[in-house]
């Protein structure tokens, strides 16, 4: 990611605990989540980004029953449950 310094992001999630945890609203108890956001903080503060969060309910109609994101959330989903399986 050459050239994203200072960059603004917008990350889209359907878990409230992800925009809580990089937020320090929450605090991550299980070790491995504790690992996922502290490495996600420092290439945040790395790479001098600005970052937002919006929660989007994976699979609720946004406008006029069409859901812009539903298909970026069901492939998650998909990806999510195959790396799970992999170990």
């Amino acid at each position: 990611m050459r050239g994203c310094e200072g960059t603004p992001v917008t990350v889209v999630h359907d878990y409230e605990g992800v925009g809580a945890w990089l937020e320090g609203r929450w605090k991550a108890k299980d070790p491995l989540v504790a690992e996922i956001v502290a490495a996600c903080r420092a290439r945040i503060a790395e790479r001098s980004l600005t970052v937002s969060f919006r929660r989007q309910r994976g699979h609720e109609s946004t406008w006029a029953g069409r859901n812009d994101y539903a298909a970026f959330n069901a492939r998650a989903d998909a990806l999510a449950t195959e790396a799970a399986l992999r170990d």
